[in-house]
């Protein structure tokens, strides 16, 4: 049976997925500081999907609130927060689809994804954008925000 690492992208793979190109002079280190700045919220929010989507890139955390709730109920949640889009100008200001907020039946759920440096997860991540750049999603109930 296959483990967690045989599923796992690289970095690399992720930066070119989302159209980052190598360096000539370091062919492992991708240019994010020639994304031009009105291209980098979409650049970001291209990698804040996929990792939604797969977790490729970081971990997901659901609080003791999301816990709490059936295990069938917690399943449609984070099914719900994987295939979100109905993003809200004032909840993703800068269009990174980073939070997002649901209904799901009378309680209201949010979820934010964090960027830290690694999965030490010690330190925030000075750039969201940098491949290494290692996301966390939690998931939690409108009392626990």
């Amino acid at each position: 049976m296959p483990d967690d690492d045989d599923y796992k992208m690289t970095p690399e793979a992720l930066a070119l997925l989302i159209g980052l190109k190598p360096s000539r002079e370091r062919p492992r280190q991708y240019i994010v500081e020639n994304v031009p700045d009105e291209e980098r919220p979409e650049a970001i929010a291209q990698i804040n999907d996929i990792f939604r989507n797969t977790l490729i890139g970081g971990r997901a955390f659901i609080t003791q609130g999301i816990q709490a709730l059936p295990e069938e109920d917690q399943a449609k949640i984070v099914d719900a927060v994987r295939t979100f889009r109905d993003f809200r100008k004032g909840d993703d200001p800068h269009g990174e689809r980073d939070f997002g907020w649901f209904m799901f039946g009378t309680e209201k759920i949010y979820w934010k994804i964090d960027y830290y440096e690694d999965d030490q997860m010690e330190a925030g991540a000075e750039d969201p954008l940098v491949p290494k750049t290692y996301r966390v999603l939690t998931i939690m109930t409108g009392e626990e925000y």
